[in-house]
């Protein structure tokens, strides 16, 4: 779920960042108070935030809990199981 919620607000800082280069206009007062860099730079944050977030969620199920050890039979590996730490 984390994944999800760190492309979104990558989506959306990128959103963010378009209004801030003048791509899109949108007529909404907070736009006219912040200036154009000020607000490409908000875009920018929340990207970098959004995949911080997205990358976190890969890092915890990446990890082995158990480490695989060979078995032999004479000098041959003939299967693998798993040894726990």
């Amino acid at each position: 779920m984390k994944k999800v919620g760190g492309y979104i607000i990558s989506g959306v800082g990128l959103a963010i960042m378009l209004v801030g280069f003048g791509t899109f206009k949108i007529d909404a007062a907070i736009f006219d108070i912040i200036k154009p860099g000020m607000i490409t730079t908000i875009g920018v944050v929340a990207i970098i935030i959004g995949v911080a977030i997205a990358m976190m969620d890969k890092e915890k199920h990446g990890k082995q809990k158990d480490k695989e050890v060979p078995i032999y039979e004479g000098e041959e590996i003939v299967g693998y199981r798993r040894h726990k730490k």
